[in-house]
């Protein structure tokens, strides 16, 4: 079931890089540390930040999302509640966070979108243990 989820994730991680969508890539990148080992993380994270290959884009979000990735893979693992708690206020400090370090604008249907898709991944790949 590991290879299901990392080639789901994987399949994330490259339509939402090749979409240009950095903010999404963040959301699979939060979900796959909580399903992922750290290599899995890592190839995972490196395929959609090297999807994003818009110039003037590409120099501020990779340093951020490789950051938001690794962080998220530590917590996970330190933070004392359920695994779906943890998730959920992973996933909205990385929602609310990456948007300003990366200079992007915080626009509240983005917010609710990555809440709402990233939720949905969330529970999808949890159920498919």
């Amino acid at each position: 079931m590991g290879n299901f989820r990392f080639l789901i994730l994987l399949s994330a991680a490259f339509f939402f890089g090749f979409l240009q969508r950095p903010d999404l890539v963040l959301t699979s990148l939060i979900t796959a540390a909580f399903f992922l080992n750290f290599w899995s993380l890592a190839i995972v994270s490196l395929l959609g930040i090297l999807l994003l290959k818009n110039d003037s884009v590409f120099a501020r979000d990779w340093p951020v999302l490789l950051a938001g990735a690794a962080a998220v893979f530590g917590l996970n693992r330190l933070l004392p509640w359920r695994p779906l708690l943890n998730y959920c206020l992973l996933l909205l400090a990385g929602v609310f966070i990456g948007p300003l370090l990366t200079g992007q604008p915080l626009l509240i249907m983005n917010i609710i979108f990555n809440l709402g898709l990233g939720l949905a991944f969330y529970l999808f790949l949890s159920r498919s243990r």
